[in-house]
């Protein structure tokens, strides 16, 4: 049996039309505002979502962009990455909402990742921003960037699916912050795991990050671990704190360089943190050691930032956050606007209380969008409605029919009378006539 959407107004309501295939359920509708940011493959906007229950919230979409939709790749990441969020519990690691397709004004589906969205800015934005955050407010931040991603590297205690879970993409661009105080990881896009039903399969060997921010072993083509996340959080502490590009203006090739040559690496790391306090220098250092053995773990690294900003002057987060710019606003994309449909969730089998509902009059199972456990629906939720039509993605469908089509079951029925009457007499005919009447549907 197909369950298609009935639509009332051009808004999903919350019956399902009966009739012979798969079940579709109502879906949501989002539409797009403003283009939040983008990367390699994937593009975040700003949506207002609607469900089928007649809720609006504010949320980010993240799609793959256009030159990459068609790539199964672009997908599988998506996928993935939601099943990461989803299965993380923190405060400061963004919350999942949903993975869901989307039906685009193209008429191409999209795999698209539902997050919350937060009103503010990436944490470089508000560094560089003048009056800048003060040096307590900076610290405090960047300590609960240290324990998400501790709780990144603590999955596998929790988990079997995220075992050996590593972000690989630490950096100031990745943290997100809020005017009422939010702090938040995000972009687990190029996050690896050691088991799970991962789709993408990106090879643990390839370099993947943002260059500044790769320890020295990931050039060397060494698989990313937890220490190699340490590493980039040290580099995005050493730059908050100091004001100053860990690395200056050396280039890709320099780096590459650094990577193996410990001695030259270590000198660097002792210049660029001669001005970083003295309460937290030595595990910073230690945080951005050539060897990754020697390195800290994050949370050991967020401990030593909370014990800093007790000591620094200054206005701390909590009241800082108020000065933190609102989310970037008049930045259209080229979907902003746009209008995109959940395309619904299918139901493989009819339940067996709809058993009968596939001629004569239609039947409206009452259900609210999303999955549906067959098994679970009540026989009170079944009711006939002589006046359904049934609809899908807007488009009205024919009732659809048992085996045979209506109009062509009058002879049948009455070919099965004679033949009975002939045979069995009056009363064999009278059985038949009951059984061809509850065959028909009727």
């Amino acid at each position: 049996m197909v369950c298609s959407a009935s639509l009332r107004g051009g808004v999903a309501d919350r019956r399902v039309v009966v009739a012979w295939g798969m079940a579709v359920l109502p879906g949501r509708r989002f539409v797009l505002g403003a283009r939040l940011g983008g990367g390699g493959f994937g593009e975040v906007y700003a949506a207002s979502m609607a469900t089928a229950g007649g809720l609006t919230r504010e949320v980010a979409l993240k799609v793959a962009r256009s030159g990459v939709a068609l790539d199964p790749g672009a997908a599988a990441r998506l996928r993935d990455e939601g099943r990461v969020l989803s299965a993380l519990s923190h405060p400061d690691i963004v919350r999942a909402l949903d993975l869901c397709t989307l039906v685009t004004p193209d008429g191409g589906p999209r795999v698209a990742l539902v997050t919350e969205v937060v009103d503010g800015v990436e944490l470089g934005t508000a560094l560089a921003a003048s009056p800048g955050l003060s040096s307590r407010a900076v610290a405090e931040v960047l300590a609960r960037v240290g324990r998400a991603l501790d709780a990144v590297h603590r999955a596998p205690l929790s988990d079997r699916r995220l075992q050996g879970l590593v972000h690989r993409d630490m950096k100031p661009a990745n943290v997100l912050l809020g005017r009422s105080g939010e702090v938040r990881l995000l972009d687990f896009g190029v996050a690896w795991f050691e088991h799970g039903d991962r789709e993408a399969r990106t090879a643990t060997a390839v370099l993947v990050g943002s260059w500044g921010y790769l320890a020295p072993e990931r050039w060397q083509a060494v698989s990313a671990t937890s220490a190699s996340d340490v590493f980039a959080l040290g580099v995005v502490v050493a730059e908050a704190l100091t004001g100053q590009p860990l690395w200056g203006d050396a280039s890709a090739r320099d780096l590459g360089a650094l990577a193996v040559d410990p001695a030259r690496h270590d000198a660097r790391i002792a210049a660029a943190l001669a001005g970083v306090p003295d309460a937290a220098r030595a595990t910073l250092a230690a945080a951005l050691a050539w060897t990754p053995s020697e390195r800290p773990s994050a949370a050991a690294v967020a401990d030593a930032l909370e014990a800093l900003a007790a000591t620094l002057p200054g206005a701390g987060w909590r009241v800082a956050c108020r000065s933190i710019p609102a989310t970037a606003a008049g930045r259209p994309g080229p979907w902003t606007g746009q209008v995109w449909v959940d395309s619904g969730a299918e139901v493989p089998a009819p339940p067996p209380q709809l058993a009968r509902a596939g001629g004569g009059t239609p039947r409206v199972l009452r259900v609210a969008a999303g999955t549906v456990d067959p098994g679970a629906i009540a026989l009170a939720d079944v009711v006939d409605a002589p006046g359904a039509s049934p609809v899908s993605a807007g488009r009205p469908l024919a009732p659809a029919a048992g085996p045979f089509p209506a109009r062509r079951r009058w002879p049948l029925l009455a070919l099965g009378f004679g033949a009975m009457l002939a045979v069995v007499g009056c009363g064999g005919a009278i059985t038949a006539v009951a059984t061809a009447l509850a065959w028909g549907g009727w």
